[in-house]
């Protein structure tokens, strides 16, 4: 691994505060003296260290019914476990919260941590000695320890159906409408990011795709880029910053196709919790019909960028004049 791109433990503790929002606590050994000693009652004691947190982060998971849709998870292609798929994905959601980078950095900051690792389900002997011995000629370093090796995390996750992947982000997104996540209106951006896989990936396809570069005289050059996988399209609640839709597609489709659909899952994962009221969208998303049947249909204002020379763009601008002058004259 490259020590450029090496993480502490430290760092990753941050990552892990930062994550989960823990902004507003504070140690004063003297004030929590002070008050045992005048025996006034404490309403609560929080440990701060990170298996707190992530108890916490669980507790919540529990209590909102997403992990009971994290058990649901499976998988085909795996026959034959000895740890559950639904370890897997929580091992991977730990490497997110922690802000773990690179999958080569598990081992070292996150699969020999015993206490975070416990919270998965594995024992003390298993993170040390590892679940069994088939993965230790991979091991890039023989000292470390481990529960098992990244290969192991990457090599099961893949084997989780796309569309249920989908279904299941999707279905989250429902149990954090329904624990109140959102506020009562929100206004979404809708993006859309390439996940690109292996050429031999089961249902992946490709796009072709011309780049500029500088070659080695300084000149810039165009190229033709092949890249196979997905893509991913989300509607995010400004603000939240959280997706509260998306839909995962092949990666040649246009996103533009797929903006009624999307929202149409927005409105059915926000259920009555909350409405949509203003959607914001780039070029890539301009689509007259979806415009339209968001104004008429779904009665949801939007907001796209126009190009120097379209019509619209000079009708804005008239508009925004006329409505200027009134305003001057009834000031006066």
């Amino acid at each position: 691994m490259d020590t450029i791109n090496r993480q502490s433990k430290e760092e990753v503790q941050q990552n892990m505060l930062n994550n989960l929002y823990w902004k507003s606590c504070a140690r004063n050994d003297q004030a929590a003296v002070r008050s045992l000693y005048i025996n006034r009652e404490i309403d609560s004691i929080y440990g701060l260290e990170e298996t707190g947190l992530l108890d916490d982060f669980f507790h919540f998971l529990q209590t909102s019914d997403i992990w009971s849709k994290v058990d649901k998870l499976n998988s085909p292609e795996i026959k034959r476990a000895m740890v559950s798929l639904a370890q897997y994905v929580v091992l991977y959601m730990e490497k997110v919260i922690y802000g773990i980078k690179h999958m080569d950095s598990l081992e070292e900051l996150l699969f020999s941590d015993q206490s975070a690792m416990r919270l998965v389900g594995f024992n003390a002997y298993q993170v040390k000695n590892g679940i069994c011995r088939r993965g230790e000629p991979k091991r890039k370093n023989k000292e470390r320890i481990g529960a098992i090796i990244p290969e192991t995390l990457a090599n099961n996750l893949v084997k989780i159906p796309i569309r249920q992947i989908e279904n299941f982000f999707n279905n989250c997104i429902k149990s954090l409408a329904k624990a109140k996540t959102f506020p009562k209106k929100l206004s979404v951006i809708i993006d859309a990011t390439d996940i690109a896989t292996k050429k031999d990936f089961p249902g992946a396809n490709s796009v072709t795709r011309h780049e500029d570069i500088v070659d080695k005289y300084g000149q810039i050059k165009s190229i033709a880029v092949t890249v196979w996988g997905f893509k991913l399209i989300a509607l995010f609640a400004v603000g939240v910053k959280i997706p509260i839709a998306i839909k995962v597609v092949q990666i040649h489709r246009h996103e533009s196709k797929f903006t009624q659909s999307l929202i149409k899952t927005a409105v059915e994962n926000l259920s009555y919790h909350s409405k949509i009221t203003e959607f914001m969208a780039d070029r890539g998303f301009l689509d007259g019909k979806t415009l339209w049947w968001l104004h008429k249909e779904m009665k949801i204002n939007f907001v796209v960028p126009a190009k120097e020379k379209m019509d619209i763009k000079e009708d804005a601008r008239q508009i925004a004049e006329i409505g200027g002058s009134e305003v001057a004259g009834s000031r006066k």
